[in-house]
């Protein structure tokens, strides 16, 4: 069920999402994979949210984005305390989902021109 209209303006359309892979604009990517409304990274990142470090927060904090998603799988988990607690010293929130949802969400909240970033695993 299609729940806002596609306007067409983001860069980013997210047409799959598979176990290990991502189909964006048509072509595959392999996860762990970094999306903002214009950009697609992917490198940089651990193969795991588990292997996350404030070092990885920084460089997503430092792209100041108004909403920041982690994709972790096909279950959704928590960050470690500590980087929880390091998120809120940096005033900074992170939405953990499945990634499943994550890509969903990244692509309402890019359709409405939010300031959105998607860490997918």
């Amino acid at each position: 069920m299609q729940i806002q209209l596609d306007n067409g303006q983001q860069n980013i359309q997210i047409i799959d999402y598979c176990d290990d892979h991502v189909v964006i604009n048509n072509e595959s990517y392999r996860l762990p994979l970094l999306l903002t409304r214009d950009e697609i990274v992917s490198s940089n990142f651990p193969e795991s949210p588990s292997l996350l470090t404030k070092d990885h927060l920084l460089y997503l904090f430092n792209l100041e984005p108004e909403v920041i998603l982690l994709g972790t799988g096909t279950k959704s988990q928590f960050l470690p305390t500590e980087l929880d607690s390091f998120c809120h010293q940096h005033n900074q929130v992170i939405d953990c989902m499945a990634t499943d949802a994550a890509c969903r969400t990244f692509m309402l909240l890019a359709s409405e021109q939010r300031r959105v970033i998607a860490l997918l695993f």
